[in-house]
């Protein structure tokens, strides 16, 4: 059941604190990526430095095998980072416009406003569609110029 053009009712602050408290697990996850790839990088330079060492116990293909994936470990790590970021920025965000959105400041400019507020989240939602696609072309523009000079 959507909620949308309804009025705050208890349910709804109950489902907007069940959903947050939820979704801010993500900060925690993004700490403890941030000491794995730590734990991870420092096993791999352990195994680099002390190759010969290392040789001596393990065949070779085992090596190569754990080095590979070590680095996918690292690259996981590093994914699972960035969407602990980006889901901690979400929710400070969400939390901020909140925040103004109930006090006089906001309570005036939800007046003043002379769109629906869906409407006006269509046009962000569009707006910042268009601004990726802008980054991306001209990303590769930077990339196709640095690789022909």
């Amino acid at each position: 059941m959507r909620d949308e053009d309804t009025v705050i009712r208890a349910e709804h602050e109950f489902k907007k604190f069940i959903w947050r408290s939820t979704i801010e697990v993500g900060e925690a996850l993004e700490r403890s990526a941030t000491w794995i790839i730590g734990g991870v990088a420092a096993i791999v330079a352990v195994v680099v430095s002390n190759l010969d060492s290392v040789a001596k116990i393990s065949s070779l293909d085992g090596i190569k095998a754990s080095v590979v994936l070590f680095t996918l470990s690292l690259l996981f790590g590093a994914l699972s980072k960035q969407v602990g970021m980006a889901v901690v920025a979400g929710v400070n965000t969400l939390k901020e416009t909140e925040a103004l959105l109930n006090s006089e400041a906001g309570r005036r400019l939800m007046d003043q406003m002379t769109m629906e507020p869906r409407q006006l989240a269509q046009e962000l939602a569009t707006e910042a569609k268009a601004e990726y696609a802008i980054n991306a072309t001209a990303a590769a523009i930077l990339l196709l110029v640095k690789e022909a000079g």
